[in-house]
């Protein structure tokens, strides 16, 4: 990926006729190179979910993870070709979750409170990328604690599969922030 970024932007800097810092081209590789990873994994959970009849699920889950994600954080894989692997079979997981339909509706509200637990104690887990300020870091608690509590309030409108994807999106989500935590002591 990092290679097929390089390529990229290099030609996309070439066709534009403008001079860029290096530090700039350096933003440009890896935004390209975040871009192409998450169109990877959109790529193969579409490709999935059409396999499976699951695709409006299998995007639902798609959709709230990658949202919670951003603003509670999480670990992250050591190469492109991990992160792309993982995140695929995170979301090719959903398939089996909605196997467990009953699980996921008679246990919604303890997976959801334990999920605001963890978000409260934890999130937003820290970037090498970015630090925040402490007003960043509340805001972004906010945001995914709000995401929580939307998915509670969905349980009324989404069907049940739909709501199913949202909970273990969550679910899926939290867990990974479980494992940032563990990793960082």
């Amino acid at each position: 990926m990092e290679t097929l970024a390089k390529r990229i932007i290099n030609r996309i800097v070439l066709w534009s006729n403008h001079e860029y810092a290096e530090e700039d081209i350096e933003v440009f590789y890896y935004g390209a190179e975040c871009m192409l990873n998450s169109l990877s994994v959109d790529f193969v959970l579409l490709l999935w979910g059409i396999l499976t009849h699951t695709l409006l699920p299998t995007l639902c889950w798609l959709f709230v993870f990658s949202i919670y994600r951003h603003h509670a954080g999480g670990i992250h894989a050591s190469t492109n070709e991990r992160c792309i692997l993982i995140s695929s079979l995170l979301g090719i997981s959903n398939y089996i979750a909605l196997q467990y339909n009953d699980f996921f509706t008679s246990n919604y509200i303890i997976i959801l409170t334990i999920s605001s637990l963890i978000c409260l104690a934890f999130a937003p887990i820290e970037s090498t990328k970015k630090k925040l300020t402490k007003k960043e870091q509340w805001k972004e608690k906010s945001i995914a604690l709000g995401i929580i509590l939307i998915a509670v309030i969905f349980k009324s409108f989404l069907p049940e599969e739909l709501f199913i994807s949202v909970v273990y999106s969550l679910l899926v989500a939290n867990v990974l922030v479980i494992f940032s935590v563990i990793k960082q002591h």
